[in-house]
């Protein structure tokens, strides 16, 4: 958290501050014999990370007549935004925009995409204004039911066994002066066991 005193910046007042900064380095290389090196500001604050809430890459979903404890829970992915700057950054909450594609990897045609509409994590979240200090982080959470934008689940569309490679991929803007993010693709091994002549898992 901030030290008492302490404002916190958006990115559009660190530009500017990094602006003035620039023009007295300028005057003082002139007056003085040395120079200091020019600062470098970073090109963007913030970086993402893709990945899933529980940390299962490789996962098994189970449902049979003689395993009613099933495991078919939805897949917890999760964007992670880490504030890298060493100062506190303010926004809209409500600017938080991009997106999350999830598709079969050798069927892209099976996939789903979920949009992202404004940050609502409590931790840094408060009356509409988003507060990352330094080393915060914001995680936006979706859950995936194994289905597609018509809703099929997966194994309606390929059958009740099988292996198979999940790939989900990311954009998120968070502030409106700072670039838009592209988190790394993130890849999920799922071994498919489901018996659809039983009721309860053939849904």
């Amino acid at each position: 958290m901030p030290n008492p005193g302490d404002v916190p910046v958006s990115i559009g007042s660190f530009i500017r501050y990094t602006r003035y900064a620039v023009a007295v380095c300028s005057v003082l290389i002139f007056a003085c014999d040395e120079s200091l090196p020019p600062y470098d500001p970073p090109q963007n604050p913030l970086r993402a990370e893709l990945g899933v809430a529980d940390g299962l890459i490789d996962r098994q979903v189970i449902c049979t007549a003689g395993f009613k404890s099933w495991n078919l829970s939805p897949i917890p992915f999760k964007i992670s935004i880490i504030n890298t700057f060493d100062e506190t950054l303010q926004g809209p909450a409500n600017s938080v925009s991009g997106k999350l594609e999830v598709w079969k990897k050798d069927s892209p045609e099976f996939g789903k995409i979920f949009s992202i509409l404004g940050a609502v994590d409590p931790r840094h979240v408060r009356n509409n204004i988003l507060t990352l200090d330094p080393g915060d982080t914001l995680d936006i959470g979706f859950s995936w039911y194994h289905d597609d934008e018509q809703n099929r689940r997966i194994w309606k569309v390929f059958g009740g066994h099988f292996f198979t490679s999940i790939q989900a991929r990311a954009r998120i803007k968070v502030f409106k002066e700072a670039p838009e993010l592209f988190p790394p693709e993130l890849e999920i091994k799922i071994k498919y066991d489901i018996d659809l002549s039983t009721s309860i898992c053939n849904q």
